[in-house]
């Protein structure tokens, strides 16, 4: 069971249902399960949980490789770069590519980038920020680099 819900949790998966019967259908209780799994893992769990209840609000990470924090947009979309600081770490960043904001530059990096990514209705991963595209399945974005 261990072994089970590891796997599911390195995998992206934050509902992670009985593996012991085709029929059950209910999802394991994080609470429950926490003395089966690390406390790493229990956490990315909880983290995945809350990510997922998320859906429909735009959002990014943190640039920052110490902090990752999931900045949600809580007052709608735009269509050009909005500078945002995180309210973890307080580093500027770009709400729409997650770079950091540099003052230095009239346009910012993403001005030309993100229109083409756009067009071709590609996403960028939460855990490593690389864009992919859907081909087929769920829409759901399982990091490679995730947890390892």
């Amino acid at each position: 069971m261990a072994k089970f819900i590891e796997v599911s949790i390195r995998q992206g998966r934050a509902k992670i249902s009985c593996p012991g019967s085709l029929e059950c259908t209910e999802p394991l209780d994080p609470q429950m399960c926490r003395e089966l799994v690390s406390e790493e893992l229990y956490s990315r769990w909880c983290d995945l949980s809350s990510e997922g209840s998320l859906l429909g609000f735009d959002k990014c990470y943190c640039p920052n490789p110490d902090c990752k924090e999931l900045i949600i947009n809580e007052c709608g979309r735009t269509r050009r770069p909005r500078r945002i600081t995180c309210p973890s770490c307080k580093q500027q960043c770009c709400f729409r590519c997650a770079l950091p904001w540099d003052e230095r530059k009239k346009q910012h990096k993403c001005d030309g980038a993100i229109s083409f990514v756009e067009r071709k209705g590609w996403t960028r991963c939460p855990g490593c920020k690389n864009y992919v595209q859907r081909s087929h399945g769920c829409r759901t974005i399982r990091c490679r680099y995730a947890l390892t």
